[in-house]
């Protein structure tokens, strides 16, 4: 028993500092203006077409930013989900113009995923295992490249993460406040991208 201890207390290290590593680089620069090539100018623009829908009270995301009137209905965005454009224009409306905006819904989702996947995996198969899977996510150069990125894929995972979460959670507690985290997960998930259905 003694060794069983030993192993979860540094698995539970582990966990602390995958987590605290993913925060550091979800929220790094969150303040600066955003840069240039698909991720910032990607998360940039997605800003930009939910701000569309707050001058003009739409509930369309829109390309046209600057013609100064409201966007024909051909520049409205269609193609994806409108979840990724809808929480950045809270943001925006909480917070107004602000670089920080643009990464910081993101940089939240991001620092929540670590955690999320040690509880799943605690959950399911004990603590050593969670911090595998933890530790796992917060190394692949992809995810921390993409953690502050404001676009579908941070929105899927984080909802299908946050999904199975709450579900484990549920059907272990069968309290009501898990069941309401899946389902945030779900809505999540679905309103990032296509691939949030399956």
């Amino acid at each position: 028993m003694k060794g069983t201890a030993a192993i979860e207390r540094v698995a539970r290290v582990v966990v602390l500092l995958a987590c605290a590593w993913f925060a550091f680089t979800a929220f790094w620069g969150v303040c600066s203006t955003p840069g240039g090539g698909h991720l910032g100018a990607g998360s940039a623009g997605n800003v930009m077409a939910a701000e569309q829908m707050l001058k003009w009270h739409i509930i369309y995301p829109a390309w046209d930013w600057y013609d100064g009137q409201p966007p024909p209905k051909i520049s409205y965005i269609c193609h994806h989900p409108f979840g990724q454009y809808w929480v950045p224009a809270v943001f925006l409306a909480v917070f107004g113009h602000h670089d920080f905006v643009v990464r910081l819904p993101a940089a939240l989702m991001s620092a929540a995923i670590p955690p999320l996947l040690y509880g799943i995996g605690r959950e399911k198969w004990g603590v050593s295992a969670g911090a595998v899977a933890a530790a796992s996510y917060v190394v692949i150069p992809i995810a921390v490249g993409f953690s502050q990125f404001l676009n579908l894929e941070t929105f899927c995972i984080f909802g299908a993460l946050l999904f199975f979460w709450g579900h484990t959670r549920h059907m272990v507690t069968g309290k009501r406040r898990h069941l309401v985290a899946s389902l945030v997960g779900l809505c999540f998930a679905c309103s990032g991208d296509w691939a949030g259905y399956l």
